[in-house]
């Protein structure tokens, strides 16, 4: 069975992340491209879900993770799924909004010990290439309409009836 845990790999990608505010930076500033992501874990099954709100389009998805995939990796794939989502955009200003603060701070460390804490930090990167990237804590279950929103996509996520003909995205913990 394949394992989470990796050698210790240094991520010495320039394109770093920006910034990690605590503070909620206002939906209605414009030009900015606000993502809220969760994770979720029910009845043994994780998900995964990302409302992504522009000044030009409202996108959602959620994804079912199987049942190895824990909280902390729901949380992780979620941010990755929401800039491989905007990957195609340039020249826009993107904050990531998690309730999340370890999945925030494990992506800001240099060092990773995590696949996927290392391929979602080097998605970011990627997409930081051509785009202001800012990570964002959020507090959970204060009533912040997108938070709410990727909450409740990724409980569908983890609740999804799904069958897989191989193993699909299921990420064992170490």
């Amino acid at each position: 069975m394949p394992c989470d845990r990796t050698r210790r790999r240094v991520n010495k990608n320039k394109f770093v992340l920006r910034q990690i505010t605590h503070n909620p930076r206002p939906p209605e500033e414009p030009d900015v491209i606000q993502v809220y992501t969760d994770g979720s874990k029910m009845d043994g099954k994780a998900g995964c879900g990302v409302f992504i709100q522009a000044p030009d389009f409202t996108q959602k998805g959620c994804e079912h993770l199987g049942g190895y995939t824990s909280v902390f990796q729901a949380k992780v794939l979620a941010i990755q799924r929401g800039a491989e989502a905007l990957m195609h955009l340039k020249g826009k200003w993107i904050v990531f909004n998690s309730d999340s603060q370890p999945a925030l701070k494990a992506l800001t460390k240099s060092v990773h010990f995590s696949k996927t804490t290392l391929e979602c930090k080097e998605t970011l990167d990627k997409l930081g290439e051509n785009n202001y990237i800012e990570l964002q804590w959020v507090k959970a279950h204060v009533g912040i309409v997108g938070n709410e929103q990727a909450d409740e996509l990724a409980k569908q996520g983890a609740s999804a009836r799904v069958h897989f003909s191989n193993p699909g995205p299921s990420i064992p913990k170490a």
